[in-house]
């Protein structure tokens, strides 16, 4: 996707429920990854940064996730040509769900 002449990928963004017809992945576990911890105390760092300089953006009505229905954020974070939610950090700690290996990649490298 584009963002005023940039491209801009997108993470942790999920389809409405799991048979939705979409491009939008549905989120799944990988309960054999042993980077979960790193890459959360790596994603938190980054998410403080953006918070820092403008890198977050809010929206009105709470995000639900889904896998277990809970509120799951408002926000939006945004780092150099990454987005993702609020609340993406709730789908890998409490589900296990492992990111894609590019943002994964870009979120230790910070």
């Amino acid at each position: 996707m584009d963002d005023g002449g940039r491209q801009v990928n997108y993470e942790g963004f999920w389809r409405s429920y799991e048979a939705e017809v979409s491009a939008l992945p549905w989120p799944q576990p990988a309960p054999s990854w042993s980077g979960r911890e790193r890459f959360l105390a790596c994603l938190a760092a980054v998410e403080t940064a953006a918070r820092g300089k403008d890198g977050i953006r809010h929206f009105m009505g709470f995000s639900t996730c889904r896998l277990c229905g809970k509120p799951n954020g408002t926000s939006e974070y945004s780092e150099e040509h990454w987005r993702w939610p609020e609340g993406f950090q709730h789908y890998v700690r409490e589900h296990g769900v492992r990111p894609s290996p590019d943002f994964e990649r870009f979120i230790l490298e910070r």
